[in-house]
């Protein structure tokens, strides 16, 4: 686990409780930190997957869970073409995200959560 700051904890490959029987595992998670916290985070301010040979599932499956339990933002970085590309999904309802963005090489990652800025180009990829 990393801390983003005094605020956030950055965990990966780690579960969250996203419902009472529900705890997806992302790739990366952030959460606003709790003191003295023992149990997994419930409420991510963002998740994220990075996909070479699994977008179909974390697309289909993933990323309704994600919204439903009410994770505000969901990155799907996609490592599987010859350019990098993450969608960036927001707005979460029962039934999905509402808006789904595709941002590439040359776009800035802004997570609304965060006051954070992350350009693609500085994102560690194997580049062709």
């Amino acid at each position: 686990m990393l801390r983003l700051g005094r605020d956030f904890d950055v965990r990966g490959q780690c579960p969250y409780a996203a419902t009472d029987d529900s705890e997806p595992e992302p790739d990366i998670s952030v959460a606003r930190r709790i003191a003295g916290l023992l149990e997994h985070p419930t409420q991510p301010l963002l998740v994220i997957e990075v996909s070479d040979s699994s977008i179909s599932k974390d697309r289909k499956i993933k990323a309704p869970i994600y919204a439903e339990a009410g994770a505000p933002e969901y990155w799907l970085v996609n490592i599987s073409g010859d350019e990098l590309s993450v969608e960036v999904h927001t707005q979460p309802t029962p039934k999905g995200y509402r808006f789904v963005e595709i941002l590439r090489d040359g776009d800035v990652l802004r997570p609304t959560r965060l006051a954070l800025e992350i350009p693609l180009s500085e994102l560690p990829w194997p580049r062709s």
